[in-house]
């Protein structure tokens, strides 16, 4: 699970920087430049939403592992 983490993670990065060089006025005078960062950003976003929902989704899978953990803790 790491690997797919990890990259993932350098997805989020990626886009991250796309999205600060965007931000940029050099580079959002520069038309070319942008079309380029902007569909390389727009191919990414999925990803990075998906990430998202993944990272939640693990949250929630340790937060229900803790509370059986304390309910079994507990002896209900």
């Amino acid at each position: 699970m790491e690997p797919l983490l990890s990259k993932l993670e350098s997805v989020v990065v990626r886009f991250r920087q796309i999205e600060e060089l965007l931000g940029r006025p050099e580079v959002a005078s520069d038309y070319a430049q942008v079309q380029i960062l902007a569909k390389e950003r727009a191919s990414l976003e999925d990803l990075v939403i998906m990430h998202g929902k993944f990272r939640q989704l693990l949250k929630e899978q340790e937060d229900t592992r803790a509370i059986l953990q304390e309910g079994a803790d507990s002896g209900i």
